[in-house]
Order: C-alpha cells, then sequence, then structure tokens
C-alpha cells in the first residue's frame, strides 16, 4: 500500500498530516452524510418526545431536543459574512453561552448529543422516568454515530491511507455490519462502571443499617474511593476514547474488543501526543468551518446577484440576502419564497454536515498518527473488506453451465472405473465359461 504523501515537512512535523482532515471532510459527499447524521439524530429526539416517560419540557431542553429543521437553521443564521466580519475584528469571548449559541455545537455535535444527556445520569436525585429518558437519548445517539460515524471513518481511513475513494452505499454497509462492534466496544466499560457502582450501592446498604451501620461505612470508605477511583478511570477512558473506537474499527475491520483496547491501549501510551494532534486538529476544523462558511455565503450571495439581474416578475418575492441573518422569515413568506427558502435550507444543511464530517474524519487521522506514533505501523496499512459483488444474468449463466460441465466432467470420471471394472469381470466370466 502506498500511503499518504510524506514531504519533508510532515516527516518533521507528522501532526501537520491532520490538516488532510478539513479537506477530506469538505467533500460533498462527505457534508451530505454528516448532514443525514443530524436529521436522523434530531428527528429521532423529536419522535421520543412521545415516549411515555419524557419530560414535558424536552422539546426546549438542550440540543437535543431541536427539530432537524431547527439544526439546519441553526447553520443559516450562523453562515452570514457579518457574522465572519464580526469574528475577525471583535474580541471572541468563549464562555458556555457563547459555545451553546455558536456553531461549535453543530462542529461537535457527535460528542455533544453524547455527553449532555449522559452528565445528566451522574446527577443526584434523578428521577426513574429522568434516567430513563436520557438512556434513550445516549442509545439513539451511539446507534446514529455507529451507523454514520463508522461509514465516514471507513471513508476516511480509505482515503487517508491509500487515497482511494469508496461510494457512500459502500461505507454504510460497511458500518451496518459493525454495528454491534461499535455499540459493544464503548458498552464494555459501561457495564464495568455499573458492576463497580452496584458495589458501591451495597456498601452503602450496609451503611444504612442502625447503630453499627456508620462505623462499618467509615472503616470501608477507603475501598468506597478505591472503586470510585476505577469507575472514573473507566469514564474518562470512555469519553475520551469512544471517537477513537470507531477509528480503531473502521480502519482494522476487527471487533469490539479490538476497538476498546486498542483506544484504551494507545490513549495511555501516548496521552501528550494525542492531546496535541487534537489541539491542531481543533485549530484546522475552525479554519476549515471558516473557509465553508465565506464559500456557502459567496454562493448565496451570486445566486441572489445573478437572478436579481435578469428578474422582473412581482416584487412580493425577497430574495435571501447574504448579509442579513436569517434567509427567510417563516409565516410571512409567500409560495414562490418559501421554495427558495426550502432550497436554501437544504444547501445550509451541508454546512451543518461538516460538523459530523470533520469530526469523525480528524479522529481518524489522528488514530492513524497515534498507531504509528506506538507500535510503527505505517499510515498506508488499513484493512481492506472486498465485497462480493453481484453477477450478471449472463454470468449467472456461464456459472451455472460451467457448474453442468463440471458436474458431467466428474460423472464420467466416476463411471470409467466402474465401466472397466463391468468389462474386467465380463472378461473373467467369459474365461471361467471357456
Amino acid at each position: 500500500m502506498s500511503g499518504p504523501r510524506e514531504t519533508e515537512l510532515t516527516r518533521l512535523f507528522p501532526c501537520l498530516h491532520v490538516l488532510r482532515a478539513v479537506g477530506i471532510a469538505m467533500e460533498p459527499g462527505k457534508l451530505l452524510l454528516g448532514a443525514v447524521g443530524i436529521i436522523l439524530l434530531a428527528g429521532g429526539f423529536r419522535l421520543f418526545e412521545l415516549l411515555p416517560f419524557a419530560p414535558e419540557d424536552a422539546a426546549t431542553v438542550g440540543s437535543y431536543g431541536d427539530t432537524p429543521g431547527e439544526w439546519l437553521r441553526t447553520a443559516e443564521r450562523t453562515s452570514s459574512l457579518r457574522a465572519t466580519k464580526r469574528i475577525l475584528h471583535e474580541h471572541f469571548e468563549f464562555g458556555p453561552t457563547r459555545f451553546s449559541e455558536s456553531s461549535a455545537r453543530l462542529m461537535l455535535a457527535p460528542a455533544v448529543t453524547v455527553l449532555e444527556p449522559a452528565l445528566t445520569l451522574f446527577q443526584s436525585g434523578n428521577s426513574i422516568t429522568k434516567l430513563a429518558w436520557n438512556i434513550t437519548l445516549i442509545l439513539w445517539a451511539l446507534l446514529v454515530w455507529s451507523i454514520i460515524g463508522g461509514a465516514l471513518a471507513r471513508m476516511t481511513a480509505l482515503q487517508f491511507a491509500n487515497r482511494e475513494r469508496i461510494s457512500i452505499r459502500q461505507a454504510l454497509r460497511f458500518s451496518s455490519r459493525q454495528t454491534f462492534s461499535y455499540l459493544i466496544a464503548p458498552g464494555l466499560p459501561l457495564g464495568g462502571i455499573g458492576v463497580l457502582l452496584l458495589f458501591n450501592v451495597g456498601l452503602a446498604l450496609i451503611g444504612s443499617v442502625p447503630v453499627a451501620g456508620g462505623p462499618i461505612l467509615g472503616l470501608l470508605w477507603g475501598l468506597v474511593l478505591f472503586i470510585s477511583f476505577l469507575m472514573a478511570t473507566m469514564l474518562i477512558g470512555i469519553v475520551a476514547g469512544w471517537p477513537l473506537m470507531i477509528a480503531a474499527i473502521s480502519t482494522e475491520d476487527s471487533d469490539g474488543f479490538d476497538g476498546l483496547s486498542r483506544s484504551f491501549g494507545y490513549l495511555c501510551d501516548r496521552p501528550w501526543y494525542t492531546l496535541l494532534l487534537v489541539g491542531v486538529a481543533l485549530l484546522a476544523g475552525m479554519a476549515g468551518w471558516f473557509m465553508l462558511n465565506v464559500i456557502m455565503e459567496l454562493t448565496v450571495h451570486l445566486a441572489t446577484w445573478s437572478v436579481s439581474i435578469g428578474y422582473f416578475g412581482s416584487s412580493e418575492l425577497q430574495l435571501p440576502e447574504a448579509a442579513s441573518t436569517t434567509f427567510h422569515q417563516l409565516g410571512t413568506e409567500t409560495t414562490a419564497e418559501s421554495l427558495v427558502g426550502f432550497w436554501t435550507t437544504q444547501f445550509a444543511g451541508l454546512l451543518a454536515g461538516y460538523g459530523p464530517s470533520f469530526f469523525f474524519s480528524a479522529v481518524t487521522v489522528i488514530y492513524f498518527l497515534v498507531r504509528r506514533s506506538d507500535d510503527g505501523t505505517e499510515l498506508g496499512e488499513v484493512a481492506i473488506f472486498l465485497e462480493p459483488e453481484p453477477a450478471t444474468e449472463s454470468e449467472a449463466e456461464e456459472a451455472t453451465e460451467g457448474e453442468a460441465v463440471e458436474a458431467a466432467e466428474v460423472a464420467r470420471k466416476i463411471e470409467a472405473p466402474l465401466n472397466s471394472s463391468s468389462a474386467d469381470a465380463t472378461e473373467s466370466d467369459v474365461d471361467g465359461t471357456q
């Protein structure tokens, strides 16, 4: 396998390979696949509001309560040359409010949609219905990103290692075949956390015994701390290693146990190098997001400008302007404006798809680099899964004829010894008669 092209600069600074993730993530097929993941995720969350244990304020709690259209309209609002100029000329303050309202949520959608409901599980005083609701959200997010993220990671692995491109259908077929592995990889340490949690709960029950329970629990508090330390270690490993698990399984075409061991092993052996690669990836991803914003805004501007030159129809049609914060106002547009807004929203969906596309592309490239740093595996090493190609009618007929000829040949070879033995028996009978 040829592997990625090496230069003197990348040999000296291997972390620069991460920059390739930006170009890989910007390909239309991957943007489309990322947008499909966003729509599936938000659409599923919306349907879950019909479940009996769904909270009444589910539609307004967190990003996972938004409709698919709101995810895409968020991409519209963030795609503005005015916003671009503001980033360049004004001081950027990073905080929880700015983070929740910015496009960073879309860029980190795979991690955000898993971690947000997961954090609530470790809060005190949760009811059974709230636990069931958040567990449902976590399972759905893991399932969506196992299929969509696995396909994106597989496409990136082949393209980065061999400069080979596969179709979306082939990538989805691969990720669908490996869905159980994608889910079992984080599921194993989660099960371990559950077992350790039961130990602490049992110790808490012992401590609830009147009079003697408190002192006994005090004596065993060191054991509680040790068990909690193991839980914390597993939890950090899942949070940091889950994306690498998907990249490992997609690259090696292995099972969940291999993906789990590789991600935990590489993180333990190369923590600082991995952190460096993540930092470079974040900077590259922000630069890619900026470029994609400019390209899309320029596209919208040119579409509006070119059509407005030759448009002499009704003045009721208001074309979207690149300088506006929103492309259209719901409930006030005509039929034509609704159709223009529909196509613009779909176009903005590609911008929303950049988040998952870059996330899994960058994680896959990081996996290649950490793997080489840890065990010396070349960057061009990737498992190739050969799909059985469906046979055409002519090939099927030729195969049938070939099987018939082969069967006739086998039958002839079987009959030949029988005929010769029969002839020998006849000759011996004649000799005996004589």
